[in-house]
């Protein structure tokens, strides 16, 4: 039955492997040799191990004396010495140890493919998919911290899921399971002091990542909208002449809809352009909701560019997902070390009011108190909703927010704090639920960690100021002083307009439904009675939480939520 849940992750064939101790079982997506040879599970040439595998390893041909047709193939043939910190590329990797009844899991270092796991019981489950690892456990109570932080932040932060026995292998860690003991090691760690490195090492570590990252027997789409990251994408590949088609998805009529830009921008780039339109009535919201596996106010627009890759005919997406955060194109790499200095220089009534001109005046508060703190005051910068609404809402205070900061220097640690909180926990879990309900694989070429630990070397307030200025750099001469000139806005989707229109029926319903129930603190009936007191995007999160808590109510029954 799991493996019929998650049919639109691998459509083209699935497998189990049994015996007395395990049950493995597998669904493909076919991009790399699309014969039976690859299939999984997969039993490898030792006749001891037994391989799952999702994603895509880039530098496979190089792992073996002789190159092997795929991936899964090369992963086979390294057991049983399998080192994760050799392999280029985004993958979860299970290796089941047939005569020692042993589990290996492996992460990438980035988190971009997900991989969850469980202990509930005398089993140990795994899978794909939160809500399938609790499926297969038989968890079912939901955690009320994850709760909370999902209201804080808009997406729940691992390594907590919303069920309360089910957990994330954390990204660049290795975790064993062995006489029902878990042990779980990091093969990789954040770079905290980066060799020195030059503008062209950047820009070659960006070609090598592109060309890396087309690695497919199938068709690959570029998803290119006016921003500089598609672009620099979409330019890299034209120049190494690999075999990619520009995808855009328009909105005509709108004032988001960037096609006419991206259509001049292939053509500069002399890249061949498809545009998919969207309308209003085009977007299946149900669908939508019925593909979360945790609830994400930010994965709405990846669920419209997968829903146009599929219907223009392809299974692989490349993106600029990444750049942001890497190269400091996000305002608050500029306006976070203002506040700090401003708290650290000007009394607290001073520097509320400058916070207010610095940053949303309903967090000037709460970045007062954060003080200087930059992990802290980045916590806040990032909420949706404050602490003291969610305190309201659950009745729990909310816990800060674990963090490992190993960089040195304060981009870098911005650089840090991004990457582990927002791009791993929304960002990357997003691209690939959203992509895989449109069986599609979405990757990216910024998310390398050649690319990372090469653009930490180089200094750190070229990267930042002024903003993207080595990007950009790499896009000169070649037609498009437009984009360039052009002022950095966010793809932000019409949630207003829809959550009065096609979407009103949800925000009516909201006080009647397990949110209320779930939520249980004395503010909740205040919001939900009256919830366009909310902002847009705190509004927009309760409809998607109440959409995931009434799915998990019909397939679980009752809610129930741990302290």
């Amino acid at each position: 039955m799991l493996l019929s849940d998650m049919a639109h992750r691998g459509p083209d064939d699935q497998g189990t492997w049994l015996s007395d101790s395990a049950i493995l079982g597998h669904r493909r997506l076919e991009i790399l040799d699309l014969t039976q040879c690859s299939r999984q599970p997969a039993t490898c040439a030792d006749q001891t191990h037994v391989l799952l595998y999702n994603g895509e390893i880039y530098n496979h041909e190089t792992l073996t004396p002789a190159p092997c047709a795929s991936d899964t193939l090369a992963l086979c043939a390294l057991l049983p010495a399998l080192d994760p910190a050799q392999l280029r590329g985004m993958f979860s990797i299970a290796v089941w140890d047939i005569a020692d009844e042993k589990l290996e899991l492996h992460r990438d270092r980035f988190g971009i493919k997900p991989l969850y796991y469980s202990t509930l019981g005398s089993r140990f489950a795994f899978a794909s998919y939160a809500c399938s690892t609790a499926s297969a456990a038989g968890a079912s109570v939901l955690d009320g911290h994850a709760l909370s932080s999902y209201l804080r932040f808009g997406s729940v932060l691992g390594p907590s899921t919303m069920f309360k026995d089910v957990e994330e292998v954390e990204p660049g860690t290795t975790l064993v399971w062995r006489d029902d003991a878990v042990a779980s090691t990091r093969y990789w760690e954040f770079p905290s002091r980066p060799t020195r490195t030059t503008r062209s090492d950047v820009e070659e570590s960006l070609r090598s990542s592109v060309r890396a990252h087309v690695l497919s027997d199938v068709p690959v789409a570029v998803f290119l909208s006016a921003g500089i990251d598609s672009t620099l994408i979409t330019a890299l590949a034209s120049d190494l002449g690999l075999d990619v088609t520009a995808l855009t998805i328009g909105f005509p009529g709108h004032p988001i809809d960037e096609a006419r830009e991206a259509a001049h921008t292939a053509a500069q780039l002399g890249v061949p352009h498809q545009i998919v339109d969207i309308d209003e009535g085009d977007i299946d919201f149900d669908h939508f909701f019925q593909s979360m596996d945790q609830p994400s106010i930010d994965g709405l627009n990846t669920y419209l560019v997968a829903q146009a890759a599929k219907e223009a005919g392809f299974r692989v997406a490349l993106t600029g997902l990444g750049a942001d955060e890497i190269f400091a194109g996000y305002n608050l790499f500029r306006r976070l070390p203002m506040i700090a200095l401003a708290a650290q220089v000007l009394p607290r009534g001073l520097t509320r009011k400058v916070l207010r001109k610095l940053a949303n005046p309903a967090k000037a508060d709460e970045a007062v108190a954060a003080g200087s703190d930059l992990p802290q005051l980045h916590e806040v910068m990032r909420s949706l909703w404050s602490s003291a609404d969610v305190h309201a809402f659950t009745g729990r205070a909310t816990s800060p927010v674990p963090i490992s900061e190993t960089a040195r220097g304060l981009v870098n640690r911005l650089c840090c704090l991004e990457l582990q909180r927002y791009t791993q926990n929304t960002l990357l879990r997003d691209a690939d639920v959203y992509g895989m309900a449109h069986s599609v694989e979405i990757r990216t070429p910024f998310l390398d960690h050649v690319v990372l630990e090469t653009a930490l070397g180089y200094s750190q307030w070229a990267r930042a100021l002024p903003t993207k200025r080595l990007l950009k750099r790499m896009l000169a001469g070649r037609g498009l002083d437009q984009l360039l000139k052009r002022k950095k806005s966010g793809f932000v989707l019409p949630y207003a307009d829809w959550l009065n229109g096609p979407l009103a029926h949800r925000v009516a319903q909201l006080s009647d439904g397990p949110l209320a129930d779930v939520l249980g603190g004395p503010g909740t009936k205040q919001v939900l009675e009256s919830p366009h007191s909310a902002n847009t995007m705190q509004l927009w999160s309760l409809v998607v939480l109440d959409a995931w808590l009434r799915r998990e109510q019909v397939a679980r029954g009752p809610l129930v939520v741990s302290d």
